[in-house]
């Protein structure tokens, strides 16, 4: 995206206005995330149904990214060294069991499963899979609805 944005200044400046008036070195890094914002585990507590525990939702989709993104950096490192001999039985076993024939190919579900994960914390809304779980989009949007309720009642 780097050499992209150095290539392609003016099309990105079309597509995407807000990055031309920024003073940052490389502006294309606002699409990337390094940092995942967690909630903490008050609000997003244990579930208990027939006294059986299960993890909230949002704590199991944070485990498989925590999960995820060590696929992915296996299957990048197995890519660049252009085999699988120098991990463990463990991650061998994980990366055979990935979609694809080539590392190339596993290497880009890895990814693909990671990204699917992480857009399912930050917005809920565009996965059927996620029905009674809340992104941090829909949190935002819940405070929003809210305050503007209680404006609407006091005013």
């Amino acid at each position: 995206m780097r050499t992209l944005w150095k290539k392609e200044r003016e099309l990105f400046g079309q597509l995407y206005p807000v990055l031309l008036k920024t003073n940052i070195e490389n502006p294309s890094d606002v699409f990337f995330l390094d940092v995942i914002s967690v909630m903490p585990p008050k609000f997003r507590p244990v579930n208990v149904v027939a006294g059986l525990m299960s993890d909230n939702k949002q704590t199991t989709v944070l485990r498989k990214i925590v999960n995820d993104t060590y696929i992915v950096k296996t299957a990048l490192f197995c890519y660049e060294q252009k085999s699988t001999d120098n991990i463990h039985e463990d991650s061998q076993r994980l990366l055979s069991s990935l979609q694809g024939q080539s590392l190339l190919e596993k290497l880009q579900t890895a990814w693909h499963g990671l990204q699917e994960n992480v857009n399912m914390i930050l917005d809920t809304s565009k996965n059927k899979d996620a029905k009674s779980m809340v992104g941090f989009k829909q949190v935002i949007s819940f405070n929003t609805l809210a305050a503007r309720s209680l404006v609407n009642f006091y005013f």
